[in-house]
């Protein structure tokens, strides 16, 4: 609701001024409209401003997550390599023979395997 109180002010615009196509009766109303319509937009730029800078910086945290996680996985796999390395170096130190057991294993689990399916191949 506009307030009653009201107060002039006095604005100094060029010659060639669009307002002043205005009939000098419609001159003051059609400024107040722009004003009006000015500061809708003012506030409605904002918003998108606000918008627009919020999405972008989600978009920038999402691809840092990214960035980030693919980092961490990189050097959790180093990290795993190194281990893996150094047990086998300590194992190896020891005269353990475990992790070739474990390769032992494997291979014998394969061999079963593949005799299984050249007794299935032949009958």
């Amino acid at each position: 609701m506009p307030s009653k109180h009201t107060k002039t002010l006095s604005v100094k615009l060029p010659d060639d001024h669009k307002i002043w196509s205005y009939p000098p009766g419609q001159r003051s109303e059609k400024v107040k409209k722009l004003l009006e319509q000015g500061e809708m937009a003012e506030t409605l730029l904002a918003q998108i401003e606000t918008l627009f800078v919020e999405k972008l910086m989600e978009a920038l945290l999402a691809q840092i997550e990214v960035m980030i996680d693919r980092k961490l996985e990189e050097h959790l796999k180093r990290i795993e390599d190194l281990i893996q390395e150094k047990m086998k170096h300590a194992a190896y130190e020891k005269g353990d023979d475990f992790f070739r057991k474990d390769d032992d294993e494997l291979k014998k689990e394969r061999m079963r395997q593949f005799a299984k399916n050249i007794k299935d191949i032949w009958g």
